[in-house]
């Protein structure tokens, strides 16, 4: 698997797109800045596990939070 792609401590901004089918990037989310919280180990993608296609795993997860302001 690769390194993750952000650091702990790095600016991001989330995706603004509008896909017509399922997304795990809530709307109220979509286009703003955030801050890398934590980097979270791989872990099994549920979506594929839960239609038997096998656990999937998926590059490291980060967990960010976003000021009310986006700024």
């Amino acid at each position: 698997m690769s390194p993750p792609a952000f650091a702990v401590g790095e600016r991001v901004r989330a995706k603004d797109m509008s896909p017509s089918g399922h997304t795990r990037l809530p709307r109220y989310v979509r286009g703003h800045v955030g801050v890398v919280d934590i980097i979270q180990p791989a872990g099994v993608l549920p979506d594929t596990n839960a239609h038997f296609q096998g656990e999937n795993p998926r590059a490291p997860r980060r967990s960010s939070s976003c000021s009310p302001s986006g700024a």
